[in-house]
């Protein structure tokens, strides 16, 4: 061994693969644990959730009739945030607890129609005034929604459509019934 060589540099492609290998999978590692996760929205922030704990997105829960309803009525937000809120929220998949009102078809006029299911959330159920959401339903769910009545407790599934009419309104489009109870 010539004094200039050492054992670093007789196998320093083998110790720079090792390295290599490492760090690459220390970098898998941390994409696969933590990819998926994002800080919590903050307090000051119409979507609250869990307060600035890292939230993982695929058990995230889905925004609740309160949630959106409280957010679009928040006296302190500005129109700018609720904007953003209504933007960033459109066609997300809910599920919501429901109290049905009615259900009629969506138009009068065709064989080919679908189906309006008129309902407030259940949390308002003491509430005078609750407030008043439509989900549409495809012709397909007539089956399922005749067996509605006003006032059965029931589970719908739809995406969010929101309508700015001053106020703002929200809608549930592409919706179906997951389950109901009927009322006493």
């Amino acid at each position: 061994m010539k004094p200039e060589e050492s054992i670093f540099s007789k196998h320093s492609g083998a110790f720079a693969t090792i390295i290599a290998a490492i760090i690459g999978v220390a970098a898998l590692l941390y994409v696969s644990l933590y990819k998926n996760t994002e800080p919590a929205p903050t307090s000051n922030n119409p979507d609250t959730i869990n307060h600035g704990v890292m939230v993982n997105k695929k058990t995230m829960h889905t925004l609740t009739a309160e949630d959106v309803l409280t957010t679009l009525k928040d006296k302190k937000s500005t129109e700018l945030q609720i904007n953003q809120f209504t933007k960033r929220n459109q066609g997300t998949k809910v599920q919501w607890r429901i109290i049905v009102n009615d259900v009629r078809p969506s138009s009068r006029n065709t064989d080919n129609q679908g189906f309006y299911l008129v309902f407030h959330p259940a949390y308002q159920k003491e509430q005078n005034f609750p407030d008043i959401i439509i989900a549409s339903f495809s012709n397909k769910k007539e089956n399922e929604l005749s067996s509605l009545s006003e006032g059965d407790f029931a589970i719908v599934e739809g995406k969010l459509k929101f309508q700015y009419r001053s106020p703002w309104n929200v809608s549930l489009e592409e919706s179906s019934l997951i389950k109901f109870t009927k009322s006493n």
